[in-house]
């Protein structure tokens, strides 16, 4: 249902990366490459996405299923306890995992991400959105589709980094259909809200959000003051994907946070 992918020597302390919607664990290769010399990465696909496009359609790719399916992953390559680091989509499945099986982690970065919609009326509005944007990963030009993903307000000024066309590439050997079930299975509208399980929270958690991402920073000021063992910063000069537009400042974090 995942795939994974190992940077890094295995006698090093380990750090387990989920990326966000349309990305694998590609994405995160600039950082694993960066902190290889102090750690080992592991660099999951979900479920849709990457090298586990395959997984079976008949299966829910739900929060549960996937976070059960991740944990299996790590069982399968024997590691037991590590660091946990999330972007976005891959951030809500990072603080699920957190809340649910914290014995296996030993602190978690959730980078842009949230815990859910808090009530009800949010959820379903939410479910209607994506449902729209699934229909239109269905029916348009994927490439077109994309195009217009990179910008909406959200990923302000992304399409300018000189990454952007390798990043473009990697996104384009996703299949649109996946992303539709994925959307429907995992998208925020379905995942069960977190923000309850967060005063319960044991974990260390570290809350990044870029500097020009206002709702993601909201969100973990929120989230401060909702839960336990939380705290939060903001890295100058990016939005929404801030591993991405700044990797030098999140690898600095990761050192600092992860330092055992």
């Amino acid at each position: 249902m995942v795939s994974s992918r190992i940077i890094g020597d295995p006698s090093l302390p380990s750090i387990l990366f989920l990326h966000g919607f349309m990305g694998s664990g590609e994405d995160w290769m600039q950082i694993a490459l960066r902190l290889q010399s102090s750690f080992c990465s592991i660099l999951i696909d979900l479920p849709g996405h990457g090298n586990a496009s395959s997984a079976a359609y008949d299966q829910s790719w739900g929060m549960q299923e996937t976070s059960q399916a991740i944990i299996a992953e790590l069982q399968r390559i024997n590691v037991k306890h590590c660091y946990l680091v999330g972007y976005s989509m891959g951030g809500r499945i990072a603080l699920h995992l957190t809340l649910n099986y914290p014995e296996f982690f030993k602190q978690t970065i959730l980078e842009s991400a949230s815990p859910g919609l808090a009530t009800a009326e949010e959820q379903k509005a939410r479910i209607k959105k994506d449902a729209t944007l699934a229909r239109r990963l269905l029916k348009e030009d994927y490439s077109e589709f994309l195009e217009w993903w990179y910008q909406i307000p959200l990923f302000q000024g992304i399409s300018e980094h000189s990454d952007y066309p390798a990043m473009m590439e990697r996104r384009l050997k996703n299949n649109p259909a996946n992303l539709a079930k994925s959307l429907a299975d995992i998208g925020t509208g379905s995942q069960p809200s977190l923000w309850e399980k967060l005063r319960d929270n044991s974990t260390p958690i570290l809350l990044i959000s870029g500097e020009k991402d206002m709702k993601f920073q909201v969100i973990a000021e929120r989230m401060v003051h909702s839960g336990r063992r939380i705290s939060r910063t903001v890295i100058p000069g990016c939005g929404h994907n801030c591993h991405f537009e700044q990797p030098k400042a999140f690898c600095r974090i990761l050192m600092d946070s992860f330092t055992e």
